[in-house]
């Protein structure tokens, strides 16, 4: 399914998915990736970091830390939403 959210989104002309909690990293990275047709293994490959990381974020288990959050905004996630803390 990820792999037709964009086009759906285009589409539509808006994102469909329920808000993301502005506090709340987990929901954030699920939206994004769903917008940007992603599978957490290709994030984490975007990102250079395991996706054991991606999903232990999405489910909340842990926070990317300082050095992911600076690559999160590298690709334009932290202009999205201020993830800095």
């Amino acid at each position: 399914m990820n792999e037709y959210m964009p086009r759906v989104i285009e589409f539509l002309g808006y994102d469909p998915s329920p808000k993301a909690n502005s506090k709340d990293i987990s929901e954030f990275l699920k939206r994004y990736r769903r917008k940007h047709g992603l599978s957490q293994r290709q994030l984490a490959s975007v990102l250079g970091v395991d996706n054991s990381s991606i999903s232990s974020w999405e489910t909340g288990q842990h926070e990317p830390t300082e050095k992911s959050k600076q690559i999160l905004e590298s690709i334009g996630i932290g202009r999205e939403k201020n993830i800095s803390g």
